[in-house]
This record gives C-alpha cells, sequence and structure tokens, in this order.
C-alpha cells in the first residue's frame, strides 16, 4: 500500500487506498450512522478515476519533497483549494499515545497533481513526547509551545488540542499567548507594540 485519499460522500466517508503504480487496492466506506463500514476490495487493482488520481499525484507529489521531517509517517489531508489542491502532510507516529510536535507541511498543488505551487513548513523543529505522561490526567494541565512560523497559531495546534482531548495548548507567538481547546483558538494576552 502506497497512501490513501479520504473523500466525503451522501450518507458517509470513502477512504480509497491505492498501491505503488496509483491502482486502487481496496475502498473503506464508512457510513454516517452506526452502520457496518464496508470494504471492497480490488483484484486485480482498478484505475483511479481521474480526479482521484489527480489527487494521489499531487499527495504523492507533496511527500517527496524535501523538508523537516519528525518521524518515520506522515499522515497526508488534502482538500481543493482555491488555487489548486491544499495538501498536509502531518508527522505520524507509530506508538500508542506519542505525539508529534514538528514536521507539518502545508502545499499548494496544481489540479493536476503535477506542480508544487507554494509550499510552507509549519514547524521549524521536532518534538515528540508521551501524552500520558507530559499531559497526567487533572485539572489546569496544558501544554506549552511556541511558535515561531507564523504571527497566529495554526490550523495544525487546533488539531493537535482534538487529539489531546481536555488538556489546553498554550502557543506563545509574536502577537501574545493564546489558548487552544477542543480545536478553539482564543487570544489570552496580547503583546504590546513598542
Amino acid at each position: 500500500m502506497r497512501g490513501w485519499i479520504t473523500l466525503a460522500r451522501p450518507g458517509s466517508v470513502l477512504v480509497r487506498y491505492f498501491g505503488a503504480q496509483g491502482k486502487v487496492l481496496f475502498d473503506v466506506e464508512v457510513p454516517d450512522e452506526a452502520l457496518p463500514t464496508r470494504v471492497t476490495p480490488y483484484d486485480p487493482p482498478a484505475d483511479l478515476p481521474a480526479e482521484d488520481a489527480a489527487m494521489q499525484r499531487a499527495v504523492s507529489l507533496a511527500a517527496a519533497q524535501p523538508g523537516l521531517r519528525c518521524a518515520a509517517g506522515v499522515n497526508s489531508i488534502i482538500l481543493p483549494g482555491r488555487d489548486g489542491w491544499i495538501v498536509w502532510l502531518i508527522s505520524a507516529s507509530g506508538t500508542l499515545g506519542e505525539v508529534v510536535m514538528g514536521g507539518h507541511h502545508r502545499f499548494v498543488v496544481s489540479r493536476d497533481g503535477q506542480r508544487v505551487l507554494d509550499h510552507r513548513p509549519l514547524t521549524r523543529g521536532c518534538v515528540t513526547f508521551r501524552a500520558d505522561r507530559v499531559l497526567p490526567r487533572q485539572d489546569g494541565n496544558a501544554l506549552f509551545v511556541t511558535h515561531i512560523t507564523d504571527p497566529l497559531p495554526s490550523a495544525f495546534h487546533a488539531m493537535q488540542s482534538i487529539r489531546l482531548a481536555e488538556e489546553a495548548v498554550v502557543v506563545t507567538t509574536e502577537l501574545g499567548v493564546w489558548l487552544v481547546l477542543k480545536g478553539h483558538i482564543w487570544l489570552v494576552n496580547s503583546r504590546s507594540a513598542g
């Protein structure tokens, strides 16, 4: 297996897994309701539909670009954007309970999946920790991080706050101190210019 793309469908989410030649190996359809998940294998592997193939090329192209890597694996997120596909590469730990807070990237790739139009590293360093050791479950816990690549916390911080469940993430930037909790971001303390 080489990777996957996730597609919204009416009433379900389809996860399409593809192999080295960009062929569909199997689909997993996850319904919105509590119905059984359906797995459809393809033997022999099937051609991807044109738009899915462009998405697969965009993810593969982004993953092949040089840049900071903080884990052996990455998860990808791909969304349609104004100028092409928006591809997020998120460092993935293979260890249960381990959180990787670096090595994430955002790309804009042409609609045909052939050219990188923009690339932004979302972090400049690697931080990996075990959430159960750093954040024991009790009131008032928070994870503090600095963020120097942007003046504001990013969608990545919101995503990590969801992953960390009840724990707050406190982010400091050039504009101030931010609280990120359950996917929401609030400015707590502004730094005055001067």
